[in-house]
């Protein structure tokens, strides 16, 4: 996630600029967070703010897979001049994926299908890895069409703020 994009703050300053963005929060604010392990990139989450954010009602959003690449390639940069950088990412997941999937990936960037490669890493990779940390607390959203999907995320977390959800 980090190819293109501005570098990470170490650990320590990572979690000094999260304990003064939490910190700022007045009791009647929320915060929502993105899905992630206790790992996200070299950084790591403080064990105690992870253990809360798993106590915590989730809500999972669902989107075609078409509209989750069309996000991914609006978020991340799949730029030519990135893709060695690419590479070795992709490499290091011949473990999980098997050599034949790196392999076929490899192809994709080489190639520079963008859509085709972000799709393939969504369904080998991504998507079994999120499913596998789906938690039994959560409300599912459909998000698409995005005008309804908007509406139907406001709904959802004015439903976790009143703690009806």
């Amino acid at each position: 996630g980090s190819v293109g994009l501005a570098p990470q703050p170490g650990q320590k300053m990572f979690e000094a600029l999260l304990w003064d963005r939490l910190h700022r929060l007045a009791p009647e604010d929320f915060m929502l967070t993105e899905g992630e392990s206790r790992h996200i990139g070299r950084c790591i989450l403080p064990l105690r703010v992870y253990k809360a954010l798993q106590e915590e009602t989730s809500m999972w959003l669902n989107a075609s897979l078409d509209f989750r690449v069309r996000c991914i390639l609006d978020d991340y940069p799949a730029l030519p001049g990135h893709k060695s950088t690419f590479a070795a990412s992709i490499q290091g997941l011949s473990q999980r994926l098997g050599k034949e999937a790196v392999t076929r990936l490899l192809d994709l960037l080489d190639r520079e299908s963008w859509d085709d490669l972000v799709r393939d890493l969504m369904v080998l990779y991504y998507d079994p890895l999120y499913r596998h940390s789906l938690p039994d607390r959560r409300l599912e959203i459909d998000v698409e069409p995005e005008e309804e999907g908007l509406a139907r995320l406001r709904g959802a977390i004015d439903q976790v703020r009143r703690g009806t959800a």
